[in-house]
């Protein structure tokens, strides 16, 4: 919101008009949950879904669960039976703030406090204000075990709220723009399903000599070779103490083994090379990274000598190191055996 006034910093055309802030009470209907006696079965295997937490935050809609309850369960139990396409549910514990909208009938199990909206609130609009309202309940959470936010203080979160119209131009935004972002992502889990299979095919198994798939042109059986013919391994001198936080005008990234950056005033490696971790628990790890920069002295530089680096890089993944313990009892491998 813009700071000198109850309006945001950039709207659609034709609305003029002030937000107004209200609490969460008073634009929805705040109701937990329940479940039913999971000894009775009675109880279970009905036509209501019933939702655990869980189960919400992948997608923006959920239309059926995984369990479902009978009228009898609902009846014999805390648990309340949501309307469709006007209720947000919203886990309260353990994980709070994911969200979703009913797009059929539900109930859920205590771990949500749910939003029943009124007739004058748009769901994708409150839907896509998630990140507001997250944020204010981890603020009124409380719990020793794990945080909790009560339907008391979830009432108490106050926010700004356009007319309809204005939330309904808002919500419709945001729906195309999360439409297009799934679409994307669909398209990159095909992506790397393609790539599994490609790397499967395109590089031999077991003890083969040739690739189940193989680009035309090239017939000659491949040839088994020490690791130390296709690269130079090299060391890494850089500790974290001899280090910059910021990046300066002219320094090069260093990079630790969760690809956390630091800056030096000089670098290790003139071209794109393979870093490998070689202690500790995810050693034998590789990352390929750019020319100019360097790793940590827990890495060590893997750098092309008569091959492709970047095929190198494919066949480094697939290989299994063998390790060793050093005197600490911290993993360890030994680039003279390769």
């Amino acid at each position: 919101m813009n700071k000198h006034n109850s309006v945001p910093n950039i709207r659609f055309n034709g609305f003029e008009d002030k937000w107004k802030k209200s609490e969460l009470k008073e634009i929805a209907k705040i109701v937990g949950g329940g479940t039913p006696d999971t000894n009775n079965s009675n109880y279970w295997n009905g036509n209501i879904n019933w939702y655990s937490p869980n189960e919400i935050g992948k997608y923006p809609y959920v239309y059926s669960s995984h369990k479902k309850i009978t009228n009898l369960g609902l009846k014999k139990s805390s648990a309340k039976l949501h309307p469709s396409e006007k209720t947000i549910l919203f886990t309260s514990r353990a994980g709070i703030g994911d969200m979703a909208i009913l797009k059929t009938e539900a109930a859920t199990n205590q771990g949500f406090q749910s939003l029943e909206l009124k007739n004058n609130i748009n769901p994708y609009f409150v839907y896509s204000y998630g990140f507001k309202i997250k944020r204010e309940a981890y603020k009124l959470a409380s719990g020793s075990t794990f945080l909790e936010i009560s339907k008391k203080d979830m009432e108490k979160i106050n926010l700004w709220f356009p007319i309809r119209n204005e939330q309904q131009k808002i919500g419709e935004l945001f729906t195309k723009l999360d439409k297009l972002l799934d679409l994307r992502q669909q398209k990159i889990g095909k992506l790397k399903l393609l790539k599994k299979a490609l790397l499967q095919k395109l590089f031999p198994k077991h003890d083969a000599q040739i690739p189940e798939l193989r680009f035309k042109g090239f017939e000659d059986d491949w040839k088994k070779t020490r690791i130390g013919k296709i690269v130079q391994y090299s060391n890494s001198t850089y500790s974290v103490k001899d280090l910059k936080q910021k990046k300066g005008k002219k320094s090069y990234s260093v990079y630790d083994a969760t690809g956390r950056q630091y800056y030096s005033n000089s670098f290790d490696m003139d071209k794109k090379y393979i870093a490998i971790i070689k202690d500790g628990s995810n050693v034998g790890a590789v990352k390929l990274l750019p020319a100019r920069t360097s790793v940590l002295s827990t890495m060590g530089y893997l750098g092309a000598h008569n091959s492709d680096i970047v095929f190198d890089y494919y066949v480094f993944k697939k290989l299994n190191f063998k390790k060793y313990k050093v005197g600490s009892g911290i993993p360890h491998i030994y680039f003279s055996d390769y």
